[in-house]
């Protein structure tokens, strides 16, 4: 009788071990197919956002800007500076470009306008604020300077803007899209 107990106690303690090992196995597996699912999804989430972002210089095709697809075929870049505004020793763009981009691109795009243009700095972007009753096309939106946030430990990621509804100049992360305009000073 007491082998029989013992052999039950055992049967018992295997089956609960094996329960728990077998419990653990599935549990993991099941976590590993959801990470695969994850990883899938992101990687499609990716390949989308990658299409959406075609982009090739001096001209625009298909851009998604706060979500909303755009679509400006063939825009000519050369047409943002037909008509520059001049203020000071400040030539200014006749209009911004037609996306909002993050840092690095706006300040390509501006260069890519030729000689002098560029993103302006923010001394320059509040001469644009001050004077955004006589520059066409100025919204209440933030728009990028060219100056690199200079406070705080992780500064090498924000970049100066200025929102043009209160004048106000604030960091913005340069991953982030906003709206530019090119300027270039004279001499």
């Amino acid at each position: 009788m007491q082998y029989v107990i013992i052999i039950i106690i055992v049967i018992v303690v295997l089956f609960l071990i094996g329960r728990e090992l077998l419990c653990w196995y599935y549990k993991i597996n099941e976590r590993i197919e959801l990470q695969k699912e994850t990883n899938d999804l992101l990687r499609k989430l990716i390949d989308q956002k990658n299409e959406s972002f075609a982009f090739e210089t001096k001209k625009y095709d298909h851009f998604a800007v706060e979500s909303q697809k755009i679509s400006i075929d063939q825009f000519d870049l050369k047409s943002i500076i037909s008509n520059t505004i001049i203020i000071d020793n400040l030539e200014i763009a006749e209009i911004d470009f037609p996306v909002t981009m993050n840092w690095e691109s706006a300040k390509k795009e501006c260069e890519s306008l030729g000689s002098g243009w560029h993103l302006p700095t923010k001394e320059e972007l509040n001469i644009l604020f001050e004077n955004k009753q006589i520059i066409k096309g100025i919204s209440n939106l933030r728009y990028w300077s060219s100056t690199e946030w200079d406070k705080g430990e992780y500064a090498y990621y924000d970049a100066y803007g200025q929102d043009f509804e209160n004048g106000d100049q604030i960091k913005l992360m340069k991953n982030l899209n906003f709206s530019f305009r090119a300027v270039r000073t004279i001499k």
